[in-house]
Formats: structure tokens, sequence, C-alpha cells
């Protein structure tokens, strides 16, 4: 698995209000250590970028049939 953590190309970027802001903190830049880029995508101009990452902090349940038995 990749071990690099994302650059998000935000330098300069400010929240177009506060709300935005604490949204991005809460859910991108508190864990923003812990993130994995598994696949990335910037646009030709820089505008837009796409990522696919994994959560190192995130538990997963197994799967149905895989060893996790209700009683």
């Amino acid at each position: 698995m990749p071990t690099s953590t994302p650059d998000f190309r935000l330098d300069d970027y400010e929240a177009v209000n506060d709300r935005v802001d604490e949204r991005f903190w809460q859910h991108i830049a508190s864990e923003h250590d812990l993130l994995t880029v598994l696949a990335e995508h910037h646009t030709s101009d820089d505008q837009h970028s796409f990522y696919v990452l994994h959560n190192g902090a995130v538990t997963y349940p197994p799967a149905a049939g895989h060893g996790y038995h209700a009683r």
C-alpha cells in the first residue's frame, strides 16, 4: 500500500465561510497524517483534484461470513 500523505494543493486557499472551513477540518485536516493516497487525479488546469484515500485510523468490521459470528 502506498505510504504518501495527500498534498491537497491548498496553498493560499481560504474557505468561503466558517462552515466550510470547519467541515474541512472535521473530515480531512484533523486526520491528514493518517490518510494514505491510493489514487489521485488533477485536471490539466489544476482547478480540480480527485482522490481515493484510505484512513488508517478507521477499523472496519469483517465481511459477513469471514470470521465474525453473531450469537
